[in-house]
C-alpha cells in the first residue's frame, strides 16, 4: 500500500489546481486574503484554484470578480473554482440536544456548473436555517436532495472515511466509499494529503494521522474505482504566515512584559509564574486571525460579565440548560 503513495508521489504533476483552500472567509480558521491567493496561484503557473471555505460561501463573489478581473487585465484566463467545506452529521440535522452534540465530518464541496451552484448555495443555507447548532450542519438527507452538478472529495483527516480508518473501522469507511460512489458517480474523488513539516511545535500528529490513512484510502480507492486527487489544506498564502515565534524573539518578549509589570508595581514571582502558563501556548503554531477572533470574545465576555453580570450569568445558565 505504501507503495502506492509513493507512485503517486513521484508522477509529474502538470497543471497542479489547488481544490482545498480555506480563505479569510474561513472565520478563526484561516488568514489568506483572496487577491493574495490568486496572485500566487498564477506565480506559480496555475492555471485555475478552488476555494472551500468553512461552512459559508461569503468570499465568493470577492473571489469570482478578483478572478475574472486578473483574467482581463492579463488577457490569460484564470478558472475560480466555487466550493466549500461542509459539516455532514451522521444523526438528523435537526437533532439539537447538548448531550447528543455530534461534531460532524468535514467534507469538500465542488461545484461543476451553475446548476452545482445553485444546489451549492441550497445545502450551505439549510446547514444554517435547518442545521445550525453549535456551527452550521448538513446530513446525506439535504446532500442526496442536492446533488446535482456536485464534486464530492473525502476531504481532510476529519473526514468521513479518514476519521473511520483511523477507528479501526474499516469496512464502514468502506460502506461509505459505496454510498458516495453510487450516488455521485465519477464525481465523487478520494482525498489525499501529506502535510510533512519540519517546523517545531506545529501539529505534527496530523501528518502521522496521514501516514495511517493516505494507504488504505488508496487501497479502497483502487477496489472501488475511485480516482484520488492531492490536495493541500490550504490555510496561508506563504509559509512564514504560518511559523510560530522563533524562541528569541519570545525570550526578548518576556524580558519585557516582567519589567513592563514589575514597573506598574506587580509582583515579579507573579509575573514569571503568569508567563510561564503563557509561554508553552505561546510557542505553537497558530496564526493571526485565531488569535484576533479569540481575544475580541474573550474581550466582549469580559466587559458583558463586569457591566451586565446579572444578564451575562442568567445567559450562560440559558445556554447549559
Amino acid at each position: 500500500m505504501r507503495d502506492n503513495i509513493e507512485n503517486l508521489k513521484n508522477k509529474k504533476m502538470n497543471n497542479f489546481t489547488h481544490l482545498h483552500v480555506h480563505t479569510e472567509y474561513s472565520i478563526g480558521d484561516a488568514i489568506s486574503q483572496i487577491p493574495a491567493l490568486i496572485d500566487k496561484a498564477i506565480a506559480d503557473g496555475m492555471e485555475a484554484m478552488a476555494i472551500t471555505d468553512q461552512s459559508n460561501m461569503f468570499g465568493v463573489k470577492h473571489f469570482f470578480d478578483y478572478a475574472k478581473s486578473v483574467s482581463q487585465k492579463t488577457g490569460k484566463p484564470f478558472k475560480p473554482i466555487i466550493g466549500c467545506e461542509v459539516d455532514m452529521i451522521p444523526i438528523s440535522r435537526f437533532e439539537k440536544k447538548v448531550k447528543e452534540k455530534h461534531p460532524g465530518f468535514h467534507l469538500i464541496l465542488l461545484a461543476k456548473n451553475k446548476t452545482g451552484y445553485h444546489n451549492l448555495m441550497k445545502i450551505v443555507s439549510l446547514g444554517y436555517l435547518e442545521g445550525f447548532y453549535y456551527k452550521p450542519r448538513i446530513n446525506k438527507e439535504i446532500l442526496e436532495k442536492y446533488r446535482e452538478g456536485l464534486i464530492v472529495t473525502t476531504a481532510c483527516v476529519a473526514g468521513e472515511v479518514p476519521q473511520l480508518i483511523l477507528n479501526g473501522k474499516i469496512s464502514e469507511a468502506e460502506d461509505t466509499i459505496i454510498w458516495f460512489k453510487e450516488r455521485f458517480a465519477d464525481d465523487f474523488y478520494i482525498e489525499l494529503q501529506r502535510h510533512k513539516t519540519d517546523k517545531p511545535n506545529t501539529a505534527i500528529y496530523i501528518f502521522q494521522q496521514q501516514e495511517v490513512v493516505n494507504p488504505i484510502m488508496v487501497e479502497l480507492a483502487q477496489k472501488h474505482g475511485v480516482k484520488c486527487i492531492a490536495t493541500n489544506d490550504v490555510f496561508f498564502v506563504n509559509e512564514n504566515e504560518a511559523c510560530p515565534h522563533p524562541a528569541e524573539k519570545i525570550a526578548k518578549i518576556k524580558d519585557d512584559f516582567i519589567k513592563g509589570a514589575t514597573d506598574k508595581g506587580y509582583d515579579a514571582k507573579i509575573c514569571c509564574k503568569i508567563w510561564k502558563e503563557w509561554e508553552e501556548f505561546g510557542c505553537y503554531l497558530f496564526n493571526k486571525s485565531h488569535a484576533v477572533c479569540y481575544t475580541w470574545i474573550a474581550y466582549q465576555t469580559a466587559y458583558l460579565k463586569a457591566n451586565f453580570p446579572s444578564e451575562y450569568m442568567e445567559a450562560c445558565e440559558k445556554w447549559r440548560s
